[in-house]
This record gives C-alpha cells, structure tokens and sequence, in this order.
C-alpha cells in the first residue's frame, strides 16, 4: 500500500465537492454556459420575430422587454440557483436518512488500484477508471469515476504539505488528467 487515509466528511466538505463540480469545474463552467445561452437564444428568437413581426414599432419594442428582462434575470440568477439547487439536494437527502456520501471512511492507495472502505460499502478501482482528478488548493482533492461522481480527500487527510504534494505526484503517474484549481 502506498496510501492509507482516514476521510472524515461533513456536510460542508459535500456541499463544496458538489459546487465546485457544477460551477468551478472545467465541465461545470461549460455546462453553465451552455445553459445560459439556450436559455437565453429562445427569448432573443422570440423577441426578435416579436419585434420584427410588430413593424419595429414603440409597440413591438414593449412587447420585447419582458422577454430581455426574462434573459437578463436568468443569468444573474444561475448561479444562485445551482447553489440553492445542491442545498436542497442536501437537505431532502439528510430528510430521507440517505446522504449520498459516508461521513467516515478509508481510502487505500495501491500501485494498481485504490480501495475505500465505509462501515456499509468497500468499493475497488482500478486507475484506469479514474477520469480526472482536481487539486483544489489548500482545501481537496476530488477523484472523479464518472460524471457525477467521485472521491473526496479533504487536505486535513494529509499530515502536511509535502505528503500531499507527494500524493499528487503519485497520482498523476496514475492519471493524465490531473487539474489544479485555487
């Protein structure tokens, strides 16, 4: 074994794996904008052939401010939607009894693969599974397995700066796709 850490997660340390997934990642900043800009293009169709269809008059303009007030709120309000979108999330979760993540766990770094292990679950993957790792600056590291998915190492798992500089070098023998963030 090349690594053994103790992950204790909160809430919190979910709430942020999830925000910096939907708004800080590399995908989540491209699906944000993607959706503000369908989201926006179908008002522009709709007030342009409103605008055009009314003779280009005061009248015609009038009609168009709703829907130019209708872009501009959306993307000012995305944002806080997607944040007021995981708490909800979170708290129907914790409603439930079924958080989607194990507040304790042990994660296990072997040369060919990694191992958490939870008081319910152990699961195994092989590096080849991993599809990017991103090194949040003095705070995590998130290993994603899929889209939606991944592990959680909070830098309070590493006893100090260099293991964990040293933990990203190993795993980026183990993963081309390696991102940094602050």
């Amino acid at each position: 074994m090349k690594y053994q850490f103790h992950v204790k997660l909160t809430e919190k340390d979910y709430y942020e794996f999830n925000e910096f997934h939907m708004l800080k990642s590399k995908q989540g900043r491209k699906n944000i904008l993607t959706m503000r800009t369908v989201f926006a293009v179908l008002p522009l169709i709709i007030a342009a052939v409103s605008f055009w269809g009314g003779g280009f008059t005061l009248e015609s303009f009038l009609h168009v401010i709703p829907y130019l007030l209708i872009i501009v709120l959306f993307q000012i309000l995305t944002v806080p939607m997607v944040r007021g979108s995981i708490k909800y999330s979170i708290k129907n979760m914790k409603k439930s009894g079924k958080m989607a993540f194990s507040p304790q766990s042990v994660i296990e770094f072997y040369d060919d693969r990694f191992v958490e292990s939870t008081d319910v679950n152990k699961t195994e993957q092989i590096y080849a599974a991993i599809q990017r790792v991103c090194v949040i600056e003095n705070k995590s590291i998130y290993i994603f397995v899929n889209s939606i998915s991944g592990y959680i190492i909070p830098a309070a798992c590493f006893k100090d700066r260099p293991q964990l500089d040293e933990f990203v070098e190993f795993i980026k023998t183990k993963s081309p796709a390696v991102e940094f963030y602050k």
